[in-house]
């Protein structure tokens, strides 16, 4: 990305914080379900479309959403991906923004990861004269353990992609490089993390206890007892 733009896309002013503000409390009272993020894809396309300089708004994965942000100059093709479901979570808040539908919360952060794309969208949308290359903005129903990723994948989504960023948490990234031989990277990363929604069986023990690790420690400092 050329200097100057990047400068100005690292830049937060008031209007950028409006945006993401505003995207992020609608997105966050209208959460919805793996593969019945029907609200959410129409409020994302109805979004693209109105940037003006975003290609290409389609649908994919049965309920999620991609877009193309042609630059002017040329360079790489980035797929910039952001996650959409909610989690079967009963939200306890008394906030205006709070979920609308009851039984369902976005508490995983994917209204924020949705809100940061959009607004990164808008942007090289309204400065694609200086953007070098192809941004596709690729927003991925069904994170929470359905699946999402890998049917984006198989619909073509990284077609012609040079670079793979990751609005979301590590396990995705690891999906998205098993069928992507660019580089992957995980915005905001810093080191090891990771999360889902399934469960892990862990044995501790020792065959020689008298000369091993405290296996009794050992399990309490992992289940954070």
């Amino acid at each position: 990305m050329a200097t100057g733009l990047q400068d100005d896309v690292l830049r937060i002013d008031a209007k950028t914080e409006r945006g993401l503000i505003d995207h992020r409390r609608h997105l966050h009272s209208e959460p919805e379900l793996s593969f019945a993020e029907h609200q959410t894809a129409a409020y994302i396309a109805r979004a693209l479309e109105g940037m003006g300089s975003v290609g290409n708004v389609h649908s994919v994965a049965r309920t999620g959403v991609v877009g193309d942000v042609k630059g002017k100059l040329p360079g790489r093709s980035v797929l910039v991906r952001a996650d959409m479901d909610g989690l079967p979570l009963t939200e306890a808040s008394d906030l205006p923004f709070r979920s609308r539908h009851p039984g369902v919360m976005h508490a995983c952060g994917h209204d924020v990861h949705m809100a940061i794309a959009l607004q990164l969208a808008s942007h090289l949308s309204a400065n694609s004269d200086r953007l070098p290359g192809t941004v596709r903005f690729a927003f991925q129903p069904a994170e929470e353990g359905a699946g999402g990723a890998r049917v984006m994948i198989q619909e073509g989504v990284l077609e012609g992609i040079d670079w793979v960023s990751i609005l979301g948490s590590t396990h995705a990234a690891v999906l998205f490089q098993s069928d992507f031989e660019g580089p992957t990277y995980v915005a905001g990363t810093l080191g090891g993390q990771n999360a889902w929604t399934g469960g892990a069986e862990i044995t501790v023990g020792s065959t020689v206890p008298h000369g091993g690790t405290n296996s009794a420690a050992a399990a309490a400092q992992g289940t954070g007892q």
